[in-house]
């Protein structure tokens, strides 16, 4: 069998990503040319995604908890601060996620780990949500390597604003 493509995908953003992502993870596991590790904030991230996957009669897909220590967990599980807690758990993690040979993402916090020293691996990002509201369309997604859009008009709209 040829070597696996490994896979790092972020669920960082919450439990609701999933349902944009995990289709994905099984595509991928279907397709036989690369292996899928999800990275989830919370282990009530890996639940949901659990649920999810039984619900559609998928595997559940290897995952890590992107665990942090105690001190700093009770930190960032301060509501005040659950952006930054994102940010901080990307940046605990950035070793073992960028050593993978591809980076999907759900949202942009995670170009974080492309403003850092040394390689990151290509990061490709897969919009989540409906409808082309502006937020989705924001300067950040110009770090992501490649962007999987719904269609020509979200392509159009993405090379028009230079992103």
């Amino acid at each position: 069998m040829a070597e696996r493509y490994r896979i790092a995908v972020l669920f960082i953003g919450g439990t609701h990503q999933a349902l944009h992502i995990a289709p994905v993870i099984d595509e991928f596991e279907k397709q036989g040319d690369a292996v899928a590790t999800a990275f989830v904030a919370t282990d009530e991230d890996v639940e949901g995604l659990r649920r999810l996957t039984e619900r559609q009669g998928t595997p559940m897909p290897n995952v890590q908890v992107m665990r942090l220590p105690g001190w700093l967990e009770a930190f960032v599980r301060r509501p005040r601060l659950k952006k930054v807690g994102k940010s901080i758990r990307l940046l605990w993690w950035a070793q073992s996620i960028r050593g993978h040979d591809a980076i999907l993402a759900a949202e942009r916090t995670s170009t974080l780990l492309k403003r850092l020293p040394w390689h990151t691996p290509p990061m490709i990002h897969i919009p989540h949500g409906s409808g082309d509201r502006a937020k989705g369309f924001e300067k950040r997604i110009r770090l992501f390597d490649h962007v999987i859009v719904a269609g020509q008009k979200d392509r159009d709209r993405m090379v028009g604003m230079g992103l």
